[in-house]
């Protein structure tokens, strides 16, 4: 398994994976609560079709690398799950995609997260982050049908 910290990624091979995250507080009682995190698929192309209105709130992320690169972000779906600590749960994802995510406790103020995603023909590819209240950190690189996908995990306690 190839592992990434925070903003640190490791042997991305064909992959690339970037993520944003945002500086804000987020409470937390107590080490053991769950928490709820909504995984939202999007597909990144150059349809030319521009920002889905469901998106609009994160158009500023997508203003930047590495989504500059495409001018159209389609929102595929949006799946909301209940995590508990260190115990990581499959997601919903389309096409051959297989994915977990954990909720690993906090760092001060922010929930630190494993998002680990792969084909059913690759390894899979761990990537290590942290998330504020209500502001989502995002994955993209995998190939979809027409550019790339893209994963944000948005959550709160």
């Amino acid at each position: 398994m190839k592992k990434a910290t925070s903003m640190h990624i490791v042997n991305v091979s064909t992959i690339v994976f970037f993520l944003a995250a945002s500086f804000i507080s987020f409470r937390a009682d107590a080490a053991d609560e769950q928490i709820v995190c909504k995984v939202f698929t999007i597909e990144a192309t150059n349809s030319g079709l521009g920002l889905d209105d469901s998106l609009k709130q994160y158009a500023s992320i997508f203003t930047q690398k590495p989504f500059n690169a495409f001018n159209s972000f389609k929102l595929v779906s949006e799946k909301e799950y209940r995590l508990a600590p260190n115990q990581p749960l499959k997601l919903t994802l389309p096409e051959q995609l297989i994915g977990t995510l954990e909720y690993r406790g906090m760092s001060g103020t922010r929930l630190k997260l494993n998002l680990k995603l792969s084909r059913q023909d690759c390894s899979p590819i761990l990537i290590e982050g942290t998330a504020g209240n209500g502001v989502p950190f995002m994955a993209a690189g995998l190939k979809s049908p027409n550019g790339r996908w893209v994963l944000a995990v948005k959550c709160k306690d």
